[in-house]
């Protein structure tokens, strides 16, 4: 899985991961993707000067 909420801290996003696991979201999302509906690599852009958080991405 890749997004912001998943490397984040394993005690604030414990209930996201374990939600996302439990309703099958990766494969969703790998599914999605290779149906044109987006993509799971993206790119953080600053609008305001100030860095974006990391962008590696998580699987």
């Amino acid at each position: 899985m890749a997004d912001v909420g998943i490397p984040s801290d394993p005690k604030t996003s414990a209930s996201l991961r374990e939600r996302m696991e439990t309703r099958l979201g990766p494969h969703i999302l790998d599914h999605a993707e290779a149906l044109g509906y987006g993509a799971k690599a993206y790119k953080l852009v600053s609008l305001d000067g100030v860095e974006p958080p990391s962008t590696k991405r998580v699987d």
